[in-house]
C-alpha cells in the first residue's frame, strides 16, 4: 500500500454556505459543522479518485478566509482554532485509508515569503502572520469584506505545486477565479505523479476545459 500526501485548500466562506452554517449564530457550533462537512466531501472525493486503488491518504487542511480585523484574530478565526485544539475533537472520517490532521493551516500565513514580510498578531501566544486585515470595511461602506483571500489561496496552490509536486491538491472553492492557478498548478506536477482537484458543488459553464480536473459535488 502508497502512501500520498494531500493538502486540502479550503475556501471557508463558500464552505460555510455548503454545509448550511450561515443559519448558526455561535460561532464555535458553526465551525464545528462545517469542518466536519469538509471532512465529508474530502473523504468522499478521495474515495471516488482512488477507487480500486490501494492508496492510504494523509490530508493537511488550509483554510482561507476573512480571518483578521486589522491585527485582531476575528471570532471565525478563534472559533476554527477552539474546536481543533480540543483534546477531544476528531474528524469522524478518519480511518485506516483516510487521516485528515488537527493541525491546520490558514491563508493568513503564506507557504512562501521573505522573513521581514511577518508581521506580529495582537496577544503574545499569536504566531506571526503575512496578512492582517484581511476582513475590512471598505471606505464609505459599513459591511465588512474579506481581502486578499483569493490571491492568497492562489499564490499557496501554485507554491505547492512547486515545491511538492509528487503530492495532491484538492481545492475546495465555487469561484472560477482560481482556475488559472490549477491550470498552472496542473501542469507543474503533473509530470511528477501529482494531481491537482478542484471540488465544488457548482457546475462548469461549459467554456472551461475541466476534464480531469474538476469533481463535482452534490
Amino acid at each position: 500500500m502508497t502512501q500520498t500526501s494531500v493538502v486540502a485548500f479550503v475556501d471557508w466562506t463558500a464552505q460555510i454556505h455548503i454545509a448550511g452554517g450561515t443559519g448558526i449564530r455561535n460561532p464555535r457550533t458553526r465551525a464545528t459543522v462545517t469542518l466536519e462537512n469538509v471532512s465529508k466531501i474530502i473523504s468522499s472525493t478521495l474515495k471516488k479518485l482512488s477507487a480500486n486503488t490501494n492508496v492510504r491518504f494523509r490530508v493537511t487542511l488550509r483554510l482561507y478566509h476573512g480571518w483578521h480585523r486589522g491585527l485582531n484574530p476575528t471570532e471565525n478565526r478563534i472559533a476554527v482554532m477552539d474546536v481543533v485544539n480540543d483534546p477531544d475533537f476528531v474528524f469522524s472520517v478518519n480511518s485506516k485509508d483516510i487521516h485528515i490532521e488537527n493541525q491546520i493551516g490558514y491563508g493568513e500565513t503564506l507557504l512562501n515569503s521573505l522573513p521581514h514580510r511577518f508581521v506580529q498578531q495582537s496577544g503574545k501566544s499569536m504566531p506571526k502572520i503575512n496578512l492582517p486585515d484581511t476582513f475590512r470595511r471598505p471606505l464609505n461602506d459599513n459591511i465588512p469584506r474579506e481581502k486578499m483571500v483569493d490571491t492568497s489561496l492562489a499564490c499557496d496552490i501554485l507554491t505547492h505545486a512547486r515545491s511538492d509536486s509528487r503530492d495532491w491538491r484538492l481545492v475546495l472553492a465555487e469561484d472560477d477565479d482560481l482556475v488559472p492557478a490549477l491550470f498552472v498548478a496542473e501542469a507543474w506536477s503533473k509530470s511528477r505523479g501529482g494531481r491537482t482537484v478542484l471540488v465544488r458543488r457548482r457546475k462548469n459553464n461549459n467554456y472551461l476545459s475541466l476534464d480531469g480536473l474538476l469533481q463535482e459535488i452534490d
